[in-house]
């Protein structure tokens, strides 16, 4: 009537891969099919600048609760993830131990292209490549490093154990 279609999902997805993902989330408002596109994405981007409070000033920890809601989605629907982007504005521990898991669950939820954004250097698991080896085929895992030292090299490290 009114010229009006939908898009198939596929491009839609395509489209919000361009976006960042807080404007990605913005356009869950347009239609269902939107929202249902964004809640499916291949690309996660998590990115901690989003959330306005810190963690600490926070009765819960909103942005891991946020990262552990989708990554659980994506499990329990065996929906791949095929990026996978991690910016965190906090190196304290528990942080830092919450990245990896989700690094983890990304992998074996099929993401070949991890990016990070961190404050300092990140010291990768070892099953990081244990996974590349067992799940991915050889030189098909990307790994994006976006962190900088103070001597502004970026360091992405295995943690031997």
């Amino acid at each position: 009537m009114g010229g009006e279609f939908e898009l198939p999902e596929p491009i839609i997805q395509r489209i919000q891969f361009f976006l960042t993902g807080k404007e990605a989330a913005r356009t869950t408002i347009l239609s269902k099919s939107w929202l249902s596109a964004w809640l499916t994405r291949p690309n996660l981007d998590f990115d901690e600048t989003n959330f306005k409070r810190p963690w600490w000033a926070q009765k819960s920890d909103d942005f891991v609760e946020f990262t552990n809601t989708t990554i659980r989605r994506y499990e329990e629907s065996s929906i791949r993830i095929e990026s996978f982007k991690l910016c965190l504005k906090t190196d304290y521990g528990p942080r830092v131990d919450h990245a990896n898991e989700m690094i983890l669950r990304a992998l074996k939820t099929g993401a070949t292209h991890l990016s990070f954004q961190l404050g300092r250097k990140f010291v990768l698991p070892q099953e990081v490549f244990v996974i590349e080896s067992d799940l991915i085929s050889p030189g098909r895992l990307v790994i994006n490093c976006l962190a900088t030292s103070r001597r502004g090299q970026c360091q992405v490290a295995l943690l031997a154990t």
